[in-house]
């Protein structure tokens, strides 16, 4: 991919302060060190920080540190015959999640992993690391967020309303923050970062399910297996 992009300037440690526009995308505003840099665009994408999704091992009553399910070295976490693997015990991409995978899967049927799989989890381990590092959220990262930035964009909630209250419960009460489609996944976080708040205790991914809905999965696996 390097390679493919050597054409396209890369500037790095650079933050996108403004996007100009009014039906539509027309430039942005770089903050690129000490410099203001204005160009034209049509597309944008920001990206601010990585977080894994802890909603099942929450569910489970699995133990979490550091934003991250607890686990030992075969992948276990603190409640009985449930492993972990994968972005739940840290973000590090595709190989450490199949490394995680595959030494949870031999420890779930008993079988103890070989010196080659933990060399490869060892290895995709390093690459987590480096991941963290480079995606670190910083202090400068709040100062982005002006009074009119609309931090809950499901009920269209701005940092100004949100700085009036003084936990994640009040502001979800009076502005309805954290009460629409993502039920509180994005802006939570967000008011965590800039605030300091607690986490909102977020609706766990359990509903209903019709037995015609298994009735029909279970006959998709069947045809998938003949």
């Amino acid at each position: 991919m390097f390679w493919q992009l050597k054409s396209v300037r890369y500037r790095h440690d650079a933050r996108v302060i403004k996007a100009h526009g009014e039906q539509c995308l027309l430039g942005i505003s770089l903050q690129y060190g000490d410099k203001k840099i204005d160009l034209s665009c049509d597309l944008l994408a920001c990206g601010f920080g990585l977080l894994p999704n802890l909603e099942i091992g929450t569910l489970l009553g699995c133990q979490i540190r550091d934003g991250s399910i607890v686990v030992d070295a075969n992948q276990a976490s603190s409640r009985a015959d449930v492993w972990v693997a994968g972005e739940a015990c840290g973000i590090g991409g595709v190989d450490k999640a199949l490394a995680e995978g595959h030494i949870a899967g031999l420890a779930a049927i008993g079988q103890a992993a070989e010196q080659d799989d933990i060399a490869r989890r060892a290895h995709a381990w390093q690459f987590a690391d480096l991941l963290k590092q480079s995606f670190a959220t910083d202090d400068s990262l709040r100062k982005l967020c002006k009074s009119d930035t609309l931090v809950c964009r499901c009920e269209d909630v701005s940092a100004r309303q949100l700085r009036e209250h003084d936990d994640w419960r009040t502001a979800k009460l009076m502005t309805r923050a954290g009460m629409g489609a993502c039920q509180g996944r994005i802006c939570g976080a967000a008011c965590q970062f800039m605030f300091g708040w607690d986490a909102p205790g977020l609706r766990q991914p359990v509903f209903p399910t019709k037995t015609s809905t298994l009735a029909t999965l279970s006959g998709a696996a069947g045809n998938i297996d003949e």
